[in-house]
């Protein structure tokens, strides 16, 4: 018997989140993703999302499951904007390194950020993957579309997924950063 996403998310979750976290360890990667975080307020989750979701079922993201999704979505959002912005003030206010009770606190405001981070993306996973059976819909490393069908894929995801919480200001560099990370995803 086929497991489906509604079944066994957990699964189709646990890879995202390892492929995700394995991506972003990449120096060039981290760096690109939080310059784009930083500058331009894209969300990394949505970012790796698109990535995995392009490679991993090899089509656009469906804009009536985004749309349904988008609202929780950007709830979490802003709670981890408002965590890590807490965090950076906090950071701020005390000389590194820091010592102690200082570096528990800022430890404990970086596990928040992280645990919503996965709250964010097992909604992405739930709301925007297919309910079809996982071994049907999914597809395997070795069957991956060409490289220019993939960059594609990921561009328009991207766009479908990223519009409404983008500062599109400084586009060009945006774009070109977009790019660089769409070809490092590509050539892993």
């Amino acid at each position: 018997m086929t497991q489906t996403i509604d079944e066994k998310p957990n699964q189709l979750i646990a890879d995202f989140w390892q492929v995700a976290a394995d991506f972003y360890q990449r120096t060039p990667v981290k760096q690109l993703l939080l310059g784009l975080q930083d500058e331009h307020h894209y969300s990394i989750s949505r970012l790796l999302f698109s990535l995995w979701y392009s490679q991993t079922f090899q089509k656009l993201i469906d804009g009536k499951k985004l749309s349904q999704s988008i609202e929780q979505l950007t709830k979490v959002e802003q709670s981890v904007t408002e965590l890590r912005s807490t965090r950076r003030t906090f950071e701020q206010s005390w000389k590194k390194p820091y010592l102690g009770n200082i570096n528990m606190a800022r430890y404990h405001m970086l596990e928040g950020e992280l645990s919503l981070e996965k709250e964010i993306q097992s909604l992405l996973v739930i709301g925007l993957c297919d309910k079809q059976a996982v071994s049907e819909t999914a597809v395997s490393m070795e069957t991956l579309v060409s490289a220019e069908t993939l960059d594609f894929l990921i561009g328009e995801n991207i766009e479908r997924l990223c519009a409404d919480n983008v500062n599109t200001s400084g586009s060009t560099s945006n774009n070109f950063a977009i790019q660089q990370l769409s070809m490092l995803w590509i050539q892993q």
